[in-house]
C-alpha cells in the first residue's frame, strides 16, 4: 500500500472511530427507514492496479449514488440501507519506444451496494456507515500507435495492443461518513477498496429526502 493510501486510510478512522465511541443507545436517527440519500462527488488518489509505469496518468474518479433506508432500527442504534453507485474514471499510458504508443481506458464501477449505519447520540448531523458492494466492470479500451508492425509479436506495444481486458466482476468494502450541515443537504466521505485493486478516498455533496 502507498504512502498516500496509508495516510487516507488513518483520515478515514480519525473522522469514524469519534463518531462511534461517543455513540450510544437512544440514538438520533439522522437516517431513518424510508429514507433516501443521493450523493455527488470525486474520487481522490486513485490508482488502477493494471499498469503502474512512468508514462501512467489517470483522471479523477466522478461518483453518483443513490441509498434507500430498508431497515430500521437494527439493534439498539443502527439500520441498513441498500442502493447503487457509479464510479467513472479515464486512465492513459503512453510511451515512446520508436514510436509512438498511447493505450487509454475509460472505466465505469456500476455496482449495488448494502451498508450499516450508526446512529449517533447527542448529534443528528454525523452519519457513520461501512457496507460491501459487487457489480460490473465496463472498460472501453482504444490503443493507437504509428507503428507499421504494431501486429506482430515483436512490436513494443503488440500486448497492450492485443490486451484481453479486466476482469467484468467488481466487489469491495467501503467506510464512510456523512456530515448534515442542513436538514437535507451534507457533506460525505469515504475510503472505498475493490478487488480490482482500484482504491480511492472519495468526497461529496449528499441530498437527503
Amino acid at each position: 500500500m502507498s504512502a498516500n493510501k496509508i495516510f487516507y486510510t488513518i483520515l478515514a478512522f480519525v473522522f469514524f472511530i469519534p463518531a462511534v465511541v461517543f455513540s450510544q443507545a437512544n440514538n438520533h436517527e439522522i437516517f431513518g427507514k424510508g429514507d433516501n440519500d443521493i450523493t455527488l462527488g470525486i474520487g481522490l488518489d486513485g490508482h488502477y492496479s493494471y499498469n503502474t509505469s512512468s508514462g501512467y496518468n489517470q483522471t479523477l474518479s466522478y461518483t453518483l449514488g443513490y441509498e434507500y433506508c430498508a431497515i430500521d432500527p437494527v439493534g439498539k442504534s443502527g439500520a441498513i440501507g441498500f442502493g447503487a453507485y457509479l464510479t467513472y474514471f479515464t486512465s492513459n499510458l503512453s510511451w515512446t519506444d520508436g514510436y509512438n504508443y498511447s493505450d487509454k481506458y475509460n472505466f465505469e464501477f456500476l455496482t449495488a451496494r448494502a451498508s450499516y449505519h450508526y446512529h449517533i447520540r447527542y448529534s443528528a448531523k454525523v452519519d457513520p456507515y461501512a457496507g460491501i458492494s459487487i457489480g460490473y466492470v465496463l472498460a472501453q479500451h482504444n490503443f493507437s500507435t504509428n507503428d507499421p508492425n504494431i501486429n506482430s509479436q515483436g512490436s513494443p506495444g503488440y500486448a497492450a495492443d492485443h490486451y484481453g481486458g479486466v476482469s467484468p466482476l467488481a466487489y469491495g468494502g467501503f467506510l464512510g461518513i456523512r456530515y448534515f450541515f442542513a436538514q437535507q443537504f451534507g457533506i460525505f466521505g469515504e475510503l472505498v477498496i475493490f478487488n480490482q485493486g482500484y482504491n480511492y478516498v472519495g468526497l461529496g455533496l449528499t441530498w437527503k429526502f
